[in-house]
């Protein structure tokens, strides 16, 4: 089995103190496991790149966003093996089309793609 993606931080003057409590991984015969949480600065930085990367995608120009979607129609296969893919796949079932794609319009409606991710 491969391992997925992983976040590692490391500091040179160790870490804060109080803010990467119960946030230990252990590791047991290659497997990790046991109750793993995020400290809290941790999610306050992931959660401002999702705003910030979300920010970016919609500032695409309408040129731009064609230009992805050429690329996807070009070779829909490539897309559906990519990482990107998978990703907006996730976030489609955690959060739903709603969420991942704020400006597509409404499900049935005459359109040409998903807006590129």
């Amino acid at each position: 089995m491969k391992m997925g993606p992983l976040l590692l931080f490391g500091f040179f003057d160790g870490p804060p103190t109080g803010n990467l409590e119960g946030t230990k991984v252990s590791a047991q015969g290659g497997v990790l496991g046991g109750p793993m949480e995020v400290a809290g600065a941790v999610m306050d930085y992931i959660a401002d790149r999702v705003r910030l990367t979300m920010s970016n995608q919609r500032m695409r120009s309408p040129r731009q966003r064609a230009l992805i979607r050429d690329a996807y129609e070009r070779d829909p296969e490539r897309l559906a093996r990519s990482g990107t893919f998978r990703a907006v796949l996730a976030d489609i079932q955690m959060f739903g089309a709603c969420r991942v794609f704020p400006d597509a319009p409404p499900e049935g409606a005459n359109q040409q793609g998903p807006p590129g991710p």
